[in-house]
């Protein structure tokens, strides 16, 4: 077999780069982030596209210019006591079918016992309760400006005010998609550990004889033992999460659970993708049965499942940090490797949700890393730094923290500005930017250095910070301006 990592030195650090099995281990995590990018564009893009729209309605405009003011501050007041009414009066209508679901004595332990009605026999009930509240809202405030210019921009304001439908069918779509990449990103952990410990989860099944007569030749290749491998990881992505959960630790000593994901949300969403593909997207007795009830307010059996930006937005963050502490810390448990082999996946990760404020799940990916750290590279020590900032946003930063950080050693510049930032000393943090001088690729360096949320927190306290920051800034559109005038005159040659 392969050794499992390639070695190299640049800039003085040294670096691993996976190959055999946990190369495989590094590519099932490229894989699932990839799809988890890929709906996340289309999930922004359209969402963005609602928004604009809304902002940009013509026939919005064209309704208000048609208008006075006082004729528009009448039907806007309307059109909000409304929206407000519809919210209060559809959830009396929810609690009554709850209250009389309780009276039948339907709980999340009997739901999955009792015959449920079919999913367009649900849908018809809840569509005739909205239809009768609409009915009795248009009545009481808009019946008034019926016939009038007034009545469609009151409509109009309604449609605006409403999340675009075609939304809500993306995530429906997108919620399978996520969870078979999930499924697909298990099997490929499981499919690598198998390889080398081939009864890992218990001794693989029999090979019947027209598998053997197919694929008997191909010794070389371990045919047999292959197909043995994928029907055993077959059976285990048909069980139930808490079933993945239970055979995982029994074997690894890894708690899916708690790698720093809402495991939980997980199990919910392959619940809601089931009740969606094969109940009419509503609530079934299987779903209450499975789904505890703090994971799903205000659902009960009958309730309509979305799949909002919202909802789909928050799984596929959760998928994300699963991913990546998952397949690290399998990379380590069953071939030893450390968290270098992950490193640009981390920590590009870390960078973007730190960026967006999420400081709970970057550091997360950090905790995730120096669990299986076993020496302080260049790497662990900026998963520690990063650590830290997390906790100082979060306001976690306790004496014990702050001693770790003034006793902290740095072993470069790198890590010499991370530590000044964090202690916000402008002085030595100018001095750490000028010691990347003698590094060959000292301006990329810098200007990486600036994209880095930490040192934008000391640009914007520090004068001194922002001007050597700036400065580096200049040196890299410099650098770049330069290699576009030599390949200009290479060209011209």
């Amino acid at each position: 077999m392969l050794s499992e990592f390639d070695e190299a030195e640049i800039d003085g650090m040294k670096l691993q780069f996976p190959t055999g099995l946990t190369l495989t281990v590094s590519v099932a995590i490229t894989k699932l982030l990839e799809t988890i990018d890929g709906s996340r564009a289309l999930l922004t893009s359209k969402s963005a596209s609602q928004a604009s729209a809304k902002v940009k309605d013509p026939l919005l405009d064209k309704l208000r210019k048609a208008l006075t003011n006082d004729q528009r501050a009448e039907v806007e007041r309307a059109v909000e006591a409304m929206l407000k009414a519809r919210d209060e009066r559809m959830n009396v209508e929810l609690t009554k079918v709850k209250n009389k679901l309780a009276e039948l004595n339907i709980t999340a332990d009997t739901a999955a016992n009792i015959y449920p009605p079919s999913p367009e026999q649900q849908l018809a009930g809840f569509q005739l309760a909205a239809r009768r509240v609409s009915r009795e809202l248009y009545e009481e405030f808009l019946l008034p400006f019926e016939g009038s210019v007034e009545l469609e921009y009151a409509n109009t304001l309604l449609g605006v005010g409403e999340e675009d439908s075609t939304t809500e069918l993306l995530g429906k779509a997108l919620l399978p998609l996520q969870l078979s990449a999930l499924e697909e990103f298990l099997a490929s952990l499981l499919r690598a550990a198998l390889t080398k410990y081939p009864n890992g989860l218990g001794t693989l099944r029999n090979v019947p004889f027209e598998i053997i007569d197919k694929y008997g030749q191909n010794a070389s290749t371990g045919d047999l033992k292959r197909w043995a491998i994928d029907r055993r990881i077959e059976e285990f992505v048909r069980g139930s999460p808490n079933e993945w959960r239970k055979e995982l630790e029994g074997w690894s000593r890894i708690d899916i659970a708690n790698v720093g994901a809402a495991w939980d949300a997980i199990g919910e969403a392959k619940q809601r993708r089931h009740a969606i593909i094969h109940s009419g997207s509503v609530a079934d007795g299987n779903y209450i049965a499975k789904v505890p009830e703090h994971l799903r307010p205000g659902i009960f059996l009958g309730s309509p499942l979305t799949c909002d930006y919202a909802y789909i937005d928050y799984l596929l963050i959760e998928l994300e940090i699963f991913g990546i502490n998952l397949g690290t810390r399998w990379a380590s448990n069953f071939f030893g490797s450390g968290p270098e082999v992950t490193f640009p996946l981390m920590s590009l990760r870390i960078v973007r949700l730190e960026n967006e404020g999420r400081w709970a799940k970057a550091a997360a990916i950090c905790d995730s890393a120096l669990l299986i750290s076993q020496t302080a590279t260049s790497h662990v020590k900026s998963f520690q730094i990063n650590r830290w900032y997390c906790y100082q946003e979060m306001g976690l930063e306790d004496a014990a923290t702050r001693r770790a950080i003034q006793e902290f050693e740095p072993s470069d510049p790198y890590e010499r500005a991370g530590k000044a930032a964090l202690l916000s000393d402008p002085q030595e943090f100018v001095k750490a930017i000028k010691g990347l001088n003698n590094y060959r690729h000292a301006v990329t360096l810098r200007h990486n250095l600036r994209k880095a949320p930490l040192v934008r927190r000391e640009m914007a306290k520090y004068p001194e910070v922002r001007a050597v920051m700036n400065d580096a800034g200049r040196g890299h559109r410099t650098l770049n301006s330069n290699r576009k005038k030599s390949r200009g005159r290479k060209s011209r040659r």
